[in-house]
């Protein structure tokens, strides 16, 4: 029960900041148009309340904690780098969905679905080791938001995280935030002509 409730409220984070960020330009269009204010505020404020929604859910890990403890380690600090980590991804990957969606506005459904199956090759609501030995086994070590999602949950439940996790994790981190910086640069002066 802890691993899929901490996993689905990580993955809730995810899910809904990568589909409203694909759609964050074209949603403040009329605040773009109007006001002369740095695009990334309108991706900050989109993501500032997916992560306020975030910490509402995580009363539902204490209450889990209450009901069914498991070990507290100093480790479980661990998950504050694993959220920065994810946080980075999730900007970077927000602003460059916002300038694709706005240019190409049915790419943004295509998000909608995409990250549907995406949960489903995540071990949220099955675990890691029930697929391990199975030909299904490298989509895990293949699938960046399981590294992702692994980096928040396992320090939250006492779990250890691997060298190999951390790693990937600042590649992902830092591929997709110069992805994101170099959309942000090359077509932020469009956006307001795509809307």
């Amino acid at each position: 029960m802890p691993h899929f409730a901490v996993g689905l409220i990580v993955w809730t984070l995810i899910a809904t900041t990568l589909q409203e960020g694909s759609h964050i330009f074209v949603a403040s269009g009329h605040l773009i148009k109007a006001v002369p204010a740095p695009l990334i505020v309108h991706v900050l404020q989109m993501m500032a309340r997916n992560v306020l929604i975030f910490a509402h859910h995580l009363v539902i890990v204490v209450l889990l904690y209450l009901l069914m403890s498991w070990p507290l380690h100093g480790s479980m600090l661990l998950a504050v780098p694993g959220f920065a980590i994810l946080l980075t991804v999730l900007l970077g990957g927000s602003v460059a969905l916002g300038m694709l969606c706005a240019r190409f506005r049915d790419i943004g459904s295509a998000i909608v679905s995409g990250l549907q199956f995406v949960f489903f090759l995540t071990p949220i609501i099955w675990t890691e080791d029930s697929a391990r030995g199975t030909a299904f086994y490298w989509l895990i070590r293949a699938n960046p938001f399981a590294t992702l999602l692994d980096l928040v949950r396992r320090p939250l439940l006492s779990q250890s995280t691997d060298a190999e996790q951390w790693l990937l994790g600042v590649i992902y981190a830092t591929v997709v935030a110069v992805i994101g910086l170099g959309c942000y640069a090359k077509y932020r002066h469009r956006v307001a002509y795509w809307l």
